[in-house]
């Protein structure tokens, strides 16, 4: 394809703009971000640990704070996944400015801060969420006294017995 361009003559910038896009390196957003905590060494090793999913979560993550109607991690849980995330960029900054991942591990899983973010991290991840969770009953009322709205079955027979 890049030969047939070269030899409709067109202008050499195009041509190395459509280089660049044909031959550019397009991976799923959980690719690149397994890839980046692969990348960390033991600090990965632990995060992947305590949460298998975790690139998976980052993206739904990113995917529910982009498009608010898409159901996505609980609050908290994105919390995590943040701090989560905010050890494997630190890491890989200081590894491209030259300090060894090894180095950086040793230190990074050692500190109370990285062993509690993992904890809990784990722990939240286990935690079912609020999708998951039975839903409360509620009953539907259309009577003219107390008009049409979903209120619990207790609150529904206090309102019908006239207590607050």
């Amino acid at each position: 394809m890049l030969t047939a361009l070269e030899k409709a003559n067109l202008d050499p910038e195009i041509v190395s703009r459509v280089e660049r896009l044909i031959r550019r390196n397009d991976k799923p957003l959980a690719q690149l971000i397994e890839e980046l905590i692969i990348s960390t060494g033991a600090v990965g090793e632990q995060l992947l640990a305590a949460v298998p999913d975790l690139p998976g979560l980052a993206v739904a993550t990113r995917t529910h704070v982009s498009h608010p109607g898409v159901k996505g991690p609980e609050v908290l849980v994105q919390h995590r996944l943040g701090q989560a995330l905010t050890w494997a960029i630190r890491m890989r900054l200081l590894a491209e400015l030259g300090i060894p991942v090894s180095t950086l591990a040793a230190a990074a899983t050692t500190k109370p801060s990285f062993q509690h973010d993992v904890q809990e991290l784990a722990a939240l991840h286990q935690t079912p969420s609020k999708a998951s969770r039975p839903r409360r009953a509620f009953v539907a009322t259309r009577s003219p006294e107390l008009g049409r709205s979903p209120l619990s079955p207790k609150r529904l027979l206090r309102k019908l017995i006239g207590r607050p």
